[in-house]
C-alpha cells in the first residue's frame, strides 16, 4: 500500500506538496519496504533520480530527494522499520488491499 501511494504521489512531479509527502513517507517505510519488495524500491529511487535532473525542481525538494537517496544507500538504518521501544503484540492482523480495489468497510467490520 505504502509503495502505491508512493508512487502516486510522484506522479505530481510538479507538485511541491506531493513529492514532499512521497519523500517522508519513503523515508519513514523504506526500511521495511526494501525487505518485503526491494525491486518497487529501487524503482521509486530510479524515479526519484530521474526528479532529480528536473531543472525546474525546488531546492528544498532535491534535498529531500538527497536525504532520501541517502537513507537508501545506507538501508534506511535511521528510520528502523519497528522502533525498538515499541511493544510489539504477539497476534499479527493483515490486511490486503489496493488504492484501486473497490472497499465497502461495512463488510469488513468486527472481523
Amino acid at each position: 500500500m505504502a509503495t502505491e501511494i508512493i508512487n502516486f504521489l510522484l506522479e505530481k512531479k510538479t507538485c511541491v506538496d506531493s513529492l514532499e509527502a512521497a519523500l517522508h513517507l519513503l523515508n519513514q517505510c523504506g526500511h521495511k519496504l526494501f525487505e518485503k519488495s526491494p525491486h518497487n524500491v529501487n524503482a521509486i529511487i530510479n524515479n526519484l533520480r530521474e526528479v532529480l535532473n528536473s531543472p525546474s525542481l525546488d531546492g528544498q525538494i532535491k534535498d529531500l530527494i538527497d536525504i532520501a537517496l541517502k537513507s537508501h544507500q545506507n538501508a534506511y538504518a535511521d528510520f528502523p522499520s519497528i522502533p525498538r521501544e515499541l511493544k510489539l503484540v504477539e497476534k499479527q492482523i493483515t490486511h490486503n488491499f489496493s488504492l484501486k480495489s473497490d472497499l465497502n468497510a461495512e463488510n469488513h467490520l468486527g472481523k
